[in-house]
């Protein structure tokens, strides 16, 4: 077995696994802390079910009930990719839907902390089953994968994070109103970016972020979240990669003014505009008497890439090979290629 498809020196199974009466067999749940451990590094699990059979030591045949089973109960979920000249599944990618983190510090408002040891979403899990005090205040919270919709614009597969501070702002007020968007909806927060109004430009020069305006309201205001693309945080005291959302918050009729400026730059001929729901956002604009201009913007969905030349979007990294995670795993194939792994191409790049 090769030791470096393995992330992490220890497994670590989370608490609502181990105690789901309809996951029988011990073994499956240490099988999901295996794709858990596996999964760290990107956010998924490439592993194949020769590899995992191997690592559990049982046949393959066992591996692929344990998968059904899993995504039979949304534990996990599966993409499977295809050779361009044939169907045949050349990658399969699982990303688990629950995760735990350990040596995370607790925010020190007392109402965080009940919150804050299993606070799950519909998609993934943000907090920690056990905290560490002495471990940094702005740890990130791995809270899911990139969601499908930002990855067709362009974004990397990386983990998605928010930072503590973050995550107290919502449950506590500790900033402001507008921010404190409360237990309800920050667990929502997961699920409600598969399914995003819009995805537009962040209104910052030679920035590297986006906009994300979600689905659901605080104090009659749509929220919204920019997200950091390619960024990066300290997650168990290792720097890793991700895409970070940097704030969550609804204020006054930001939303609503956010997509009317976007669309308003694509009439102009700039892309501002990287995905939208038609219907959503028709619906957001409504509400301000303003109308969804339908000649620009006949089919909804993804509507531009952020890697597009000439725009003002400057991801940091080409794909998921230059980042961190992929190089802890891989070898620093970049700066210290006698080092890393020869599975490359002729030009040196895995």
């Amino acid at each position: 077995m090769d030791d470096k498809t393995a992330t992490s020196e220890y497994i670590i199974i989370p608490k609502s696994i181990l105690t789901d009466t309809r996951l029988c067999k011990p073994n499956i749940t240490e099988f999901y802390g295996v794709i858990l451990s596996l999964s760290r590094q990107t956010g998924y699990c490439f592993a194949s079910n020769s590899y995992l059979a191997d690592f559990m030591r049982c046949d393959v045949h066992t591996v692929t009930r344990w998968v059904t089973r899993l995504k039979q109960l949304g534990y996990i979920r599966a993409e499977y990719l295809k050779g361009d000249s044939s169907n045949n599944i050349t990658e399969r990618k699982i990303y688990p839907t629950v995760w735990v983190l350990t040596d995370l510090s607790v925010p020190t408002n007392s109402n965080a902390e009940g919150v804050l040891t299993d606070l799950r979403g519909g998609y993934g899990q943000i907090g920690t089953e056990g905290t560490n005090p002495n471990a940094e205040y702005n740890n990130k919270l791995i809270i899911r994968d990139t969601p499908k919709v930002f990855r067709d614009v362009g974004f990397n597969p990386l983990p998605f994070t928010i930072n503590q501070t973050h995550v107290d702002y919502a449950l506590n007020g500790s900033k402001d109103i507008d921010h404190a968007i409360g237990e309800a909806m920050l667990k929502q927060l997961p699920e409600s970016l598969d399914n995003p109004v819009a995805i537009i430009k962040s209104k910052l020069e030679d920035s590297n972020r986006v906009v994300a305006l979600l689905d659901f309201v605080h104090n009659g205001k749509n929220v919204v979240t920019p997200v950091e693309i390619d960024g990066y945080g300290r997650q168990n005291n290792i720097i890793i990669d991700s895409n970070a959302i940097t704030s969550i918050y609804g204020k006054n009729n930001l939303a609503t003014g956010l997509l009317s400026d976007a669309l308003n730059e694509e009439q102009s001929g700039n892309t501002a505009v990287f995905y939208l729901d038609n219907k959503k956002a028709t619906a957001l604009l409504q509400k301000a008497g303003l109308r969804l201009p339908r000649v620009l913007f006949r089919n909804d969905g993804y509507i531009h890439s952020i890697r597009e030349q000439g725009l003002d979007v400057k991801p940091k990294f080409e794909n998921v090979t230059y980042t961190q995670q992929f190089k802890r795993w891989f070898g620093d194939w970049e700066n210290n290629p006698h080092t890393a792994s020869k599975v490359v191409n002729a030009d040196g790049t895995p």
